[in-house]
């Protein structure tokens, strides 16, 4: 294979996020009195994910997103609880929740050995760095990059500038970035001059140009010629 060394996405390629979203979100209300049903989830995962993309686009802050998701979604439950109060909860949750894909484990412990490997991810820093090293994924990885630490999230060039920097990397031929974001992930390892591989259980295909297209983690470690 002639890649050295692995750059992988956190939420949706190893963790589990929509579980731990869910389980957090349903703690959080249930603290604050309110209900929790699947449409109730639904609603937030969809307000959640306009604020990410605006913030992927650069169209918004960090600050913006974590002031302002819960400000709208209790205004639509028709909520008088403090939008603050309830963001700073569900973090608390959230970083309680290390759940992994199913297989996810054992492919690092694999890959490990014969790669080096970095996380890559745009999450909040402390959220995510209890998650990792919750799931057992932490030893596993030399560096762990966060955007909230860098400044910079992905897609833009400017987080995998500083990853680079800081690896380092002496030939951006030989990474390989591997995520479940077309937006983020697959469209910053583009921007960044590396191959990608979508990592897409749901078999979806896409018009967008990644280098490889997996379902699953058999699929990545047949590439990885693990």
């Amino acid at each position: 294979m002639k890649y050295d060394i692995l750059l992988f996405d956190a939420d949706g390629t190893l963790l589990d996020f929509d579980r731990a979203e869910d389980q957090a979100l349903k703690q959080t209300l249930l603290e604050h009195g309110l209900p929790y049903t699947p449409a109730i989830s639904r609603r937030y995962h969809e307000i959640n994910d306009s604020f990410w993309k605006l913030l992927e686009q650069g169209k918004i802050t960090r600050e913006f997103l974590q002031a302002n998701r819960f400000a709208q979604f209790l205004h639509e439950l028709g909520s008088e609880a403090e939008p603050a109060l309830f963001n700073r909860r569900y973090r608390g949750h959230l970083g309680e929740c290390a759940h992994l894909l199913p297989g996810a484990l054992s492919l690092c412990e694999k890959l490990c050995k014969s790669y080096s490997m970095a996380i890559v991810t745009n999450g909040a820093s402390e959220v995510q760095h209890r998650r990792l090293a919750g799931s057992g994924l932490a030893p596993l990885f030399q560096k762990v990059y966060i955007s909230e630490e860098i400044g910079w999230q992905k897609p833009d060039k400017r987080f995998f500038d500083f990853v680079f920097s800081d690896f380092p990397v002496p030939d951006p031929k030989r990474v390989l970035l591997i995520g479940d974001s077309l937006s983020s992930d697959i469209q910053g390892g583009m921007n960044a001059g590396i191959d990608t591989c979508w990592f897409c259980p749901s078999q979806r295909r896409s018009s967008h140009p990644a280098t490889y297209q997996v379902s699953d983690y058999r699929e990545l470690a047949e590439l990885l010629k693990i």
